[in-house]
């Protein structure tokens, strides 16, 4: 399981020099060891720093460097701190996803790790790495 966060246009994001009101991208990668999995939710959770971007806006941007997402959940529940993706996941495949996110409030706060498991079987399971970003107020 891997989380990559990206500036607007690509770049890899320094998460110490985000400013207020920046827009970021989440890359989040997962693939089963164990087979074939049904019924899996990936949690993507957020600090209080940064919001979704609503996809389903005709505002929202779409980004033409983001060619590899090839996830469909099933289901998707898109809040302001966080994004569930409910899916099944093929054998040994890697399935990514993209979602944006807009730095709200300034300071410095923790990144939850983005976790994974099989709803029906809790003993499948995988959590990514923890982080920091600090966000600072626009000049």
């Amino acid at each position: 399981m891997n989380r990559t966060f990206f500036t607007r246009d690509g770049s890899a994001l320094d998460p110490s020099a985000v400013s207020q009101g920046d827009l970021i991208v989440v890359k989040t990668q997962v693939r089963s060891l164990s087979g074939k999995l049904d019924n899996v939710v990936i949690q993507n959770l957020l600090p209080s720093g940064l919001e979704v971007e609503n996809p389903r806006l005709k505002s929202t941007e779409t980004l033409p460097w983001v060619t590899d997402a090839n996830l469909e959940p099933a289901h998707q529940d898109i809040r302001d701190d966080r994004v569930l993706l409910f899916t099944d996941l093929a054998e040994k495949e890697w399935h990514t996803a993209y979602a944006l996110l807009r730095a709200v409030a300034p300071g410095t706060f923790r990144l939850p790790p983005v976790q994974a498991e099989a709803m029906y079987d809790p003993a499948i399971r995988a959590t990514g790495e923890r982080g920091t970003i600090e966000v600072k107020v626009k000049k």
